[in-house]
């Protein structure tokens, strides 16, 4: 064999060894339902979804049920605001956003005019109830002080 076939042979080797590291992760999911003060769907409302740490922003519209989803959202803490016609912009802070994550976030438009802004100051909670999937983010401390056998 030539020295361009191993050199062949090794480049595929080392290809075919980093395909598994394209399945790796590091997104989530961010949907919700907006709706107006007496419990109603709100539809086609502008939503968007803003990095509180870096400044990007994705936006969107709700469908006819008043739904909306952000999909591959980078892990951060995000700020979700929601505005139509007719009604005073809501919003979301310190939303939490971690790795493989379905992060519901529900607005509430109060009747108004754009101008004026709701602030809701609850965090969401990170309980997801649209999946059945069980995840958790483990801290490096945490991993650090775990009692490993024969760790040296």
């Amino acid at each position: 064999m030539t020295k361009q076939g191993i050199f062949l042979l090794r480049s595929l080797l080392a290809l075919g060894l980093a395909l598994p590291a394209l399945a790796q992760f590091d997104t989530a999911e961010v949907l919700g339902t907006v709706k107006d003060r007496s419990d109603a769907v709100v539809a086609n409302a502008s939503v968007r979804l803003t990095n509180e740490n870096t400044g990007i922003e994705a936006s969107t519209a709700t469908d006819a049920s008043g739904s909306y989803a952000f999909s591959n959202v980078k892990i951060g803490t995000y700020r979700i605001s929601a505005e139509a016609a007719g009604f005073s912009r809501g919003e979301a802070r310190g939303i939490t956003v971690n790795v493989n994550a379905r992060q519901r976030v529900d607005l509430v438009l109060q009747v108004g005019t754009v101008t004026e802004t709701v602030q809701v100051t609850g965090a969401a909670s990170a309980l997801q109830t649209d999946s059945s999937e069980r995840g958790q983010v483990v801290s490096q401390q945490a991993i650090v002080e775990l009692p490993l056998n024969g760790r040296s």
